[in-house]
């Protein structure tokens, strides 16, 4: 089994919100590469990051909070928040092993097929939050009405390993 520390970002901090409400936040650190330093010498072998802030505007926003933490840790870092396009999913490939995908997974198919293509599916991570029995997206602010069964059938014609 692998254990993933998680640096979730809001505003370059690291923190943890309840059930994916944003009025239910805690913040952990102003810091978060001293979080990800914390978990590398606790013996982490991977860090997983989530740009919450990114996730809300559907772009990458704490680019520069995770190339802090790239550099400042030796291990791999994967991570997530506002992936949409080609250029952001590159943009975080600058910093990080291994890029997460969420809504674009649910809601665009062929996007994720393409991203798959070009990056590579080592390269490309699928991650899809439930609320309430439903794919959940945009940082969690929106329910999408889709069978399990058919997302899982969807990712895996998408080339999802």
């Amino acid at each position: 089994m692998r254990i993933y520390p998680a640096i979730d970002l809001i505003s370059g901090k690291a923190v943890r919100l309840e059930q994916g409400d944003y009025a239910k936040m805690t913040q952990y650190s102003d810091n978060p590469a001293d979080v990800a330093k914390q978990f590398a010498e606790a013996g982490a072998e991977y860090i997983h990051m989530v740009d919450l802030d990114g996730a809300k505007a559907k772009r990458p926003l704490n680019t520069g909070v995770i190339k802090q933490v790239s550099g400042a840790v030796n291990i791999p870092i994967q991570v997530g928040g506002g992936v949409r396009t080609e250029e952001s999913a590159g943009l975080l490939l600058e910093y990080a092993d291994r890029v997460i995908i969420g809504t674009v997974a649910v809601t665009d198919p062929a996007m994720l097929k393409r991203l798959i293509k070009k990056f590579g599916a080592k390269k490309i991570i699928v991650s899809v939050d439930y609320k309430d029995g439903q794919p959940s997206v945009n940082g969690w602010l929106e329910k999408v009405p889709l069978d399990t069964g058919k997302l899982q059938s969807q990712l895996q014609k998408s080339g999802v390993k």
